[in-house]
């Protein structure tokens, strides 16, 4: 770690461990990285939270792709290893959750624990300390193919440095053994086609009431799409430039063939006032620990906003508010139902079976079987639970076909 291969403007050069380490934020001179490895030891100090990781393909100070570990979160939550795309600055790590962005792993404290990252193309995956099986695989990078420079970030800590870097090496390799990924998962149902406005200060708007982008200033609305899975990450269009929370208005179009109230999967982060024609219908706050201490915001779809719709198009309007860790709103059709392409839904059962687990259909009789898995029933209980029996056509022809079994599945 020497001033001609980093810039180490932001980061210091110490002995940790029996090691020269770093720690800081440190970037590295005259490398544009694409496909390859990235490896380092990083040592993080038991008890002391810390987010130690890499930025991979930046480009300037306001892009990057970047994985990082929680060794305060280790083994006991799905989030020890975290994977975050960064759009204009922001690290949205509450946008980019769960299955393909965050996983659970054990991190050793206190010791030399290495790190290694694989990247080919659209496809990433992290390896910890000797094991052969990757802790996080992300299918699909968020910016895509792309290539920039690479930084070592030992995280925020509060005290004494909380993390240590030592033995970084690189190396480019177009050759990885990658499969395939997986088919982008994008179900139906989502509000896909927004507007959007430049932002302003959340504290300008009064959320009980319909804001009025014209005299708020922050015209004119700049189109925007959410991403396959439904999300409408803000920071793709815009950064943040104040100290005090940000607000942006989001507006979309939902058209009724009657006049209706309808239900819609809502995620958002951190704060979010919904109006459907001019009429106020939601108002949540979901920033980081606004609940409670552990609190951590991360968006998904946790509420349900009943929008009261008329026949026709209906002006459907978020106010977002952003803080930290990400900002960004997703709305699903409560009633949309994924089907794969071919399909088409002959027929539905009657609300009658108890958490129906799987299904089989039997060439030789015409019928399906339908496994009920009520372990959750309150006064079920194990050995009260059934096999229903349901005609090609969709009769119930038994809904006990075989009763008194504990909890039959597959």
């Amino acid at each position: 770690f020497t001033a001609d291969r980093w810039d180490l403007a932001n980061a210091r050069v110490v002995e940790h461990l029996g090691r020269q380490a770093l720690t800081g934020v440190a970037r590295l001179r005259d490398v544009t990285f694409g496909n390859g490895v990235i490896e380092v030891d990083v040592a993080m100090r038991s008890g002391v939270r810390s987010y130690p990781g890499f930025h991979f393909r930046t480009r300037g100070d306001t892009a990057a792709e970047r994985f990082y570990l929680r060794p305060h979160r280790s083994p006991l939550y799905a989030d020890a290893v975290q994977y975050a795309a960064a759009f204009h600055g922001m690290d949205s790590w509450q946008l980019y959750n769960g299955l393909g962005y965050s996983a659970a792993a054990l991190i050793p404290t206190d010791r030399w624990v290495h790190f290694r990252v694989e990247v080919s193309e659209t496809q990433a995956r992290i390896f910890i300390d000797s094991s052969a099986t990757p802790a996080l695989t992300v299918w699909e990078l968020e910016h895509g193919t792309s290539a920039g420079g690479i930084a070592l970030n030992s995280g925020p800590s509060e005290g004494p440095p909380a993390a240590f870097f030592s033995n970084f090496s690189w190396r480019p390799d177009d050759a990885l053994p990658f499969g395939p990924a997986p088919a982008p998962y994008a179900p139906p149902g989502f509000l896909r086609e927004w507007e959007v406005s430049r932002p302003t200060a959340l504290g300008l708007v009064d959320l009980d009431r319909y804001p009025e982008a014209r005299a708020l200033g922050v015209l004119p609305w700049t189109d925007a799409r959410a991403t396959p899975r439904g999300l409408l990450d803000i920071s793709r269009l815009y950064g943040r430039s104040r100290t005090e929370t940000e607000l942006v208005l989001a507006r979309t179009t939902v058209r009724a063939d009657r006049d209706e109230v309808r239900k819609f999967w809502l995620g958002y982060s951190d704060v979010a006032g919904v109006f459907v024609n001019g009429r106020p219908v939601f108002y949540g706050n979901s920033a980081y620990r606004s609940r409670d201490l552990s609190f951590l915001g991360v968006l998904g779809l946790f509420d349900a906003v009943y929008l009261p719709l008329r026949r026709g198009d209906n002006d459907v309007l978020v106010a977002l508010g952003e803080g930290s860790g990400g900002w960004g709103v997703t709305m699903r059709d409560a009633a949309a139902i994924l089907e794969a392409p071919g399909l088409r839904r002959a027929w539905a059962s009657a609300p009658v079976l108890h958490i129906p687990e799987s299904a089989v259909f039997d060439t030789a009789r015409n019928v399906v079987y339908v496994s009920n898995f009520d372990g959750y029933h309150p006064s079920g209980g194990a050995g009260g639970q059934q096999i229903s029996k349901f005609t090609a056509d969709g009769r119930l022809e038994s809904l006990e076909w075989i009763a008194g079994l504990n909890n039959p599945t597959g």
